[in-house]
Parts: C-alpha cells; structure tokens; sequence
C-alpha cells in the first residue's frame, strides 16, 4: 500500500507544480489606456510643419538663416578643403556658397571658377534642380553629407536652396 501512496503523491505533486509553472492562459495583461481625442489634437499642434509645403525659397532661407554657414568669397577654398577632409564633422549642417555649376559625365558640382574641369577641388552637389545651365552662377544652400561619385566617398551638398545668380 505504501508504494500505491507514493506513486500517487508524486503524480499529484507533478501535475500541481506542472500547471503552477505554466502560468494558466487566464491570465489577462493590463489594457494601456486609450488615447483621447484631446491627447490626438496635442500631437498633431506639436508636429505642425514650420513652412507649408507650398513655402518660396525665400521663405525656407528666412526660416533656417540661424542656421546656415555662410561661406564669404575669401573662405571658400579653406572651407571647401575642411568639408571634403573632415566631412563626418560637418555632416547635417547648412552651408551656403556661392560658384559655379559645373556638369561632369554623371554628376554635377560646385566649383570656385566657370569651366573648372578638376572636380576633386569641387562639392558633388545631390538633389539639384535640373533648369541650371553648366557654368552658370550659383548660391547654393545646402546639407552636408556624403556621397559617391565615380567609384569615389566624396563630400556633396544636399541641396536646400539653389539660386541662379545671372
């Protein structure tokens, strides 16, 4: 009789610790609260765009002209070097400089002079409007960054603003 006891006690106490381990599927997990509709009007007022989407150049320019570098004449070759060594340190700034629009094979470019045909000395410039004649003056305000450009990592100008100067 004593091994008939055992048996069952050990069966008993299998399945009660088997069905405590397992945590029961009744369990409910706790609802998050929903959200009001005062709470949906505060999100949307705090994400308003700035400019409406139909905004001038001029009107993006006064918006973020706190924020733009402006390259003078003088400083042009010097900063043009420091944001082609050290582009990881300027990458999501706004520079805003002035040259020429130089076309070479697949790309286009920033360059201090018309016609300039040595592009290393140039910015690659990205998302430029395509109504520029080559060799045309330019401002251009736009985002560092990187880029390739013939097989290249290079720094390029994600255009923001580009001007034509003729």
């Amino acid at each position: 009789m004593s091994k008939k006891f055992i048996t069952f006690t050990l069966c008993a106490l299998i399945c009660i610790s088997g069905s405590a381990c397992s945590g029961g599927s009744d369990r409910q997990e706790p609802q998050k609260p929903s959200a009001t509709e005062a709470d949906l009007q505060q999100e949307e007022s705090s994400q308003e765009a700035l400019l409406p989407a139909d905004a001038s150049d001029e009107e993006l320019l006064e918006a973020i002209k706190e924020d733009i570098h402006v390259v003078s004449d003088s400083d042009y070759e010097a900063t043009v070097a420091e944001l082609m060594a050290h582009t990881n340190q300027y990458s999501g700034k706004l520079y805003q400089l002035e040259g020429f629009y130089v076309k070479n094979s697949q790309n286009t470019y920033l360059a201090k002079e018309a016609g300039q045909n040595d592009v290393d000395s140039c910015l690659l410039l990205k998302y430029l409007p395509e109504d520029i004649a080559d060799n045309a003056p330019v401002r251009i305000t736009g985002i560092v960054n990187e880029d390739t450009a013939d097989g290249k990592t290079v720094a390029a100008l994600e255009v923001v603003v580009a001007e034509n100067l003729e």
